[in-house]
């Protein structure tokens, strides 16, 4: 191979601005020297070499960096797919895990841009690298390595000792670029749009058509129609919308776990704190815009010092680690329950539940017998969907080993989930079946009842959704445009989902918002009811024919004095969500060019770039070890 990376010249916007005014002459050039080469040789002068993979001795175009192309000879591209797949142990992407050519070409890219981002590991820091790489290859951290030693590893992986230090620098680079990245920080431009998304706002009128109000227009089914239905449904799996069953029921064991109790409880190590700010210190502790040091003066730190910040660490560390926290106490839970419960069952006598969860600061409760949407709807006394797990469970399983499984996971807790996250009603939830009643098939008496009200409410959602749409077209014609006083107002903003969920045309607008005045698609939601006339088994449906007639932004001065909404939580969230853009924003830190970050961001995003490699999409096979 060649020495270091060849660097790649930055292509400037008066070559790119000339090329983009020239370039019909510039493809007509290129067609007039390729045609007639195609037509003397033909295709042919464009095939692989026997054998498959890049022709020896070829240029290739492995990648580019701003628009520049960066060559090998394809003898140069295969040996190192040789040294790679030997180095790695076999762990490329192409057939028996060598390294194809495109590994080749993602390697080589990435490496070019960390180095022209001045990434450098020095000999010394290579060496310790060499050392620790040979112990962990012949399996003993405390080996001192010899010649003989590392001239049986080069030997085992059969490359050289200059191919093999070559290779840990690149690989040592790469990894140092990627846990600089790590350390990024949004900047408050980028979590502005994120502010926008969660507190703008619209005003909205409408005309809502509701479903109940047009049952009175249907006429009562008839006996042959309720037969008719039955016959149609009867022979559905219980799985089905449609099907005639009576819903399972199932009372669940519940333990609430708040975790202020555990905190109470909770002192971080002062080696742990430390080893937290040093990790995430890019991210909560790094000074903003300090001023450079004066001459003669010492540089300052760029982050702020872990004595000025231990409390705000301990409050992060607390953030960070609770959920395993809260998982380590309900284990310790478990582990004292069990064992009291040992005692006891030589009196042949089970533990008082309640009475043990209280005297640890948890609250145990067994349900009555509900139905999943019952569990939903907070019959139980706290809702999550996770109860979804023990219904899942509760049911008998066709194949012995998978209901062996599920009756070991009926009789225990699940580890504990959060629920109730409202400010101060953070708690974690620990459930297990305690009792299960399955579905059952009904009968034509039983489904009367059900099937009448299913035709009568289905029929007359029917009459609704037509009457909705024929208003839609009259208002998107501009015809029978109401007077205000005719339509309901609301106000509703995407900092507030409640009031968005109980309304479709809310919904609507923040998916696909629309001009001021433009008519809205017609908006659709069930109507199950509220509170107590609550019913998840509604067909009843509501319509929504409606506008926007004022739109509210909050400014980027709102923003900044915004002290309700947690910033760094926010950021640290959408940097979690999205770590590609997170090590990309590190990347900035690097103070590069805008075309050389994004090409700092495509090394993160697999997939994302397009590699123009010459030649077949075969790779000649790599040979020397047995492979």
């Amino acid at each position: 191979m060649r020495g270091p990376l060849p660097t790649a010249n930055k292509g400037s916007p008066m070559k790119l601005e000339w090329f983009r005014e020239h370039q019909s002459k510039f493809f007509l050039i290129t067609a007039i020297l390729v045609i007639p080469g195609l037509m003397v040789f033909g295709p042919s002068m464009f095939d692989e070499h026997q054998g498959g993979g890049i022709p020896p001795n070829n240029s290739v175009t492995v990648y580019a960096l701003d628009f520049h192309p960066v060559n090998y000879s394809g003898d140069e591209v295969y040996e190192k797919r040789r040294q790679m797949t030997y180095f790695t142990g076999y762990g490329g992407t192409g057939e028996n895990n060598v390294y194809s050519t495109l590994d080749v070409a993602r390697h080589l890219e990435r490496l070019q841009i960390v180095r022209d981002l001045g990434v450098r590991v020095g000999n010394k820091e290579l060496q310790e690298l060499v050392r620790e790489d040979i112990r962990r290859r012949v399996g003993e951290s405390g080996t001192v390595i010899t010649d003989k030693i590392y001239n049986s590893v080069l030997q085992e992986l059969s490359i050289t000792k200059n191919e093999y230090e070559a290779l840990s620098r690149e690989v040592a680079e790469l990894e140092v670029f990627r846990s600089f990245l790590n350390q990024g920080k949004l900047p408050d431009s980028a979590l502005y749009i994120r502010y926008l998304r969660e507190k703008h706002g619209v005003r909205l009128r409408w005309r809502a058509f509701e479903s109940k109000d047009f049952e009175k227009d249907v006429a009562e089914p008839t006996a042959e129609e309720i037969l008719k239905y039955f016959d149609d449904k009867k022979a559905l799996e219980s799985t089905e919308p449609d099907a005639l069953y009576g819903d399972e029921r199932l009372s669940a064991d519940l333990l609430k776990i708040p975790p202020a109790e555990v905190k109470k409880n909770f002192t971080a190590d002062e080696a742990a704190l430390k080893e937290f700010y040093d990790t995430k210190k890019g991210m909560y502790w790094k000074v903003l815009d300090q001023a450079p040091p004066k001459e003669g003066e010492e540089p300052k730190s760029a982050f702020k010092p872990y004595d000025e910040v231990k409390e705000e660490v301990a409050k992060q560390y607390w953030e960070h680690n609770k959920s395993r926290l809260m998982a380590e106490q309900f284990q310790k839970f478990e582990k004292e329950l069990a064992e009291e419960q040992a005692k006891l069952d030589k009196e042949n006598k089970k533990v008082d539940l309640e009475a043990f969860a209280k005297a640890r600061g948890f609250t145990y409760w067994r349900t009555e017998k509900l139905t999943y949407n019952e569990f939903l709807e907070g019959k139980a006394g706290i809702s999550t969907p996770n109860f979804s797990d023990l219904f899942t469970t509760a049911r008998k399983a066709a194949d012995p080993e998978t209901e062996k499984e599920r009756a070991e996971q009926r009789a225990k807790f699940r580890n504990p989930v959060v629920v109730d996250v409202l400010q101060d009603t953070e708690a974690y939830l620990a459930m297990r079946q305690a009792d299960y009643a399955e579905k059952t098939k009904l009968t034509l008496e039983e489904a009367t009842p059900v099937i009448k009200r299913r035709l009568i409410e289905t029929a007359a959602a029917a009459k609704a959704e037509a009457e909705a749409k024929k208003l839609y077209d009259a208002w998107s014609k501009g015809e029978n445009l109401p007077k205000d006083e005719e339509l309901t107002e609301g106000f509703f903003s995407s900092a507030n989902p409640e009031p968005k969920n109980k309304n479709a045309l809310a919904r609507q607008y923040f998916a696909d918002p629309k001009a001021l005045g433009e008519v809205l698609p017609v908006a659709s939601d069930k109507d199950l009811g509220e509170g107590e006339q609550k019913d998840a088994k509604s067909r009843r449906m509501r319509y929504f024919v409606g506008f926007p007639v004022e739109r509210f932004t909050p400014s980027f001065n709102a923003f900044k004095t915004d002290n309700t909404w947690n910033r760094e939580q926010k950021r640290q969230a959408a940097l979690e969500g999205n770590p590609q853009f997170a090590q990309y924003i590190g990347a900035r830190a690097f103070g590069q060019s805008s075309l050389l970050m994004l090409d700092a961001l495509n090394f993160l995003t697999e997939g994302s770039r397009k590699y123009q490699i010459n030649g077949s999409l075969k790779d000649p096979p790599i040979g020397g070890r047995g492979r």
